[in-house]
């Protein structure tokens, strides 16, 4: 995969963490303004304080995570993550089950796409180092503000439920994540990046498929195989950055003078391949045909005249019994004899009983 592919790649994880991050604190910013609430209700005004503090700090988060300050934003969640939870158990105790909320701080760990490996399992160890020495002082702390059982109950299996809910977003978001940058993979793994075609790693396993397909059903099969005419030149005389214009035009081209069902790659710098199941040699041509006046009628334009770009085309069609490779020899050869005979031509395979089509006026 190339060095753009990798970065867009990581760019689509980036903005997924971002989206999370965001939605995540709406919906801390939410759970918490309830627990203020719960908390005035039961005259714990410290716990409506804490709260209060943590929706505050949530907000922050919010801002810093919308324009992606990355340190600051991070910085902010885990300060309140632990922070908050062990204030709000020593405030009513950690029969309450806040301090569950520091334990989120594993999964988001993990599922940071800016840490390596071995800073994760670093953190995981100091985390959990932190939460059994918090676990142990709580147990010897009595709460701030006493609190009845039903009062404890209440608030521990609605802090339950906010964590697995928290823990079912982060996992589910991450997995989406996964998801996508597989796809993204896949994708830039089988395509050429400069045209968007199938590249030639993948356009040689489908060949394989639709020959198997086409001796299964004893139905023709074509290659069309194309190059650009004095390519070499076009870069020498116009430059590479025009040169990847041309490859790119020629590309959508070909895209839009084949059938759905037809398969197109770059196959090499400036060589292109189609593959056309349920075509014979006669169709073949007349794609190709098709394809080269279309080509022709491309120019690179600069500030004193306007240069036309050709292309010269082999055809073969497969022949039962053969490989695709046979198929392939001699569709090059096909493709040799017409730049020999002087290039912007359709040139079907010389064994074939179809004289060559020359480029008309």
């Amino acid at each position: 995969m190339s060095a753009l592919g990798q970065l867009d790649t990581q760019r689509i994880a980036v903005d997924r963490f971002w989206q999370v991050a965001r939605h995540g604190a709406v919906l801390a910013i939410a759970l918490h303004t309830v627990f203020a609430i719960f908390g005035w209700a039961i005259d714990a005004m410290p716990l409506v304080i804490a709260q209060a503090v943590t929706v505050a700090l949530y907000s922050l988060s919010y801002y810093f995570a919308a324009r992606q300050y990355v340190h600051l934003a991070i910085a902010v969640a885990w300060i309140d993550l632990l922070g908050h939870a062990t204030v709000a158990c020593w405030i009513v105790g950690i029969e309450s089950g806040f301090q569950y909320y520091s334990w989120i701080l594993l999964l988001l760990v993990f599922s940071n796409v800016h840490r390596t490996l071995r800073t994760k399992v670093a953190l995981a160890v100091m985390l959990s180092i932190f939460y059994v020495a918090v676990d142990w002082w709580l147990h010897k702390t009595p709460p701030l503000v006493p609190v009845s059982p039903v009062a404890l109950d209440v608030m521990r299996y609605f802090n339950i439920a906010c964590f697995l809910l928290a823990m079912g977003v982060i996992a589910a978001a991450y997995g989406r994540t996964v998801t996508d940058a597989e796809r993204r993979l896949n994708a830039l793994a089988s395509t050429d990046t400069l045209t968007g075609l199938l590249n030639r790693r993948r356009m040689s396993d489908q060949m394989q498929k639709e020959l198997t397909q086409a001796r299964a059903a004893h139905r023709p099969l074509s290659v069309l195989l194309l190059d650009v005419d004095h390519f070499k030149s076009i870069n020498d005389q116009f430059g590479h950055t025009r040169g990847d214009q041309v490859i790119v035009a020629i590309g959508e081209i070909l895209r839009a003078h084949v059938r759905q069902q037809d398969l197109v790659a770059r196959w090499g710098g400036e060589e292109f391949l189609v593959l056309q199941p349920d075509a014979n040699l006669a169709a073949a041509r007349e794609t190709a045909e098709r394809i080269r006046r279309a080509v022709s009628q491309y120019m690179i334009r600069d500030e004193l005249d306007a240069t036309p770009v050709t292309v010269t085309v082999g055809v073969a069609s497969w022949r039962s019994g053969e490989s695709l490779e046979d198929t392939m020899h001699r569709a090059d050869n096909a493709l040799y004899i017409g730049k020999k005979e002087g290039r912007d031509r359709v040139t079907a395979d010389h064994s074939d009983t179809v004289a060559p089509l020359r480029a008309s006026a």
